[in-house]
């Protein structure tokens, strides 16, 4: 459930950052989200206490796709 809880915040993110950044950037770093899901996911069924790895790396990309969609924005609005 947690993944679909931010998969509704993480798809929007990529789809700009591939709209305004470009593709690569975008795959590149949905794939690393998607990497540290599926670590989340793995590590919460061993043993919960383990799972902060694969959020963090999850969390790092999709904040990483956030500032570069943010970034792309607005650099097409200020004309630049």
């Amino acid at each position: 459930m947690n993944t679909l809880e931010w998969a509704a915040m993480c798809l929007p993110c990529l789809w700009i950052c591939a709209a305004y950044v470009s593709d690569g950037v975008a795959a590149g770093l949905g794939a690393v989200w998607l990497v540290g899901r599926v670590w989340y996911a793995i590590a919460y069924a061993k043993e919960p206490a383990l799972r902060e790895r694969g959020f963090t790396l999850a969390a790092l990309a999709f904040g990483a796709m956030g500032l570069a969609a943010g970034g792309g924005v607005l650099w097409r609005l200020l004309g630049a």
